[in-house]
């Protein structure tokens, strides 16, 4: 996924947490920035990136853009 992360205890829950809601989930809805690369901006990018790992239907709402992307 290109991203980095701390080891500590305190991360690895919430990268958990959100795996749990988006392995859950029928279709992923975020809300955030699109990076040139493809990826989205902080945290909400995990879930996004999480949700093509385990082919999700995925839209974005990319804040500067000002729309939706799938």
């Amino acid at each position: 996924m290109r991203r980095r992360y701390s080891d500590a205890p305190t991360i690895r829950k919430v990268l958990q947490t959100i795996w749990y809601q988006v392995n859950n989930g029928q279709e992923i809805y975020v809300i955030g920035v699109i990076l040139q690369d493809g990826t989205v901006r902080g945290g909400t990018g995990w879930g996004a990136e999480f949700a093509k790992l385990c082919n999700k239907p995925l839209c974005v709402f990319d804040q500067e853009q000002d729309g939706w992307f799938a």
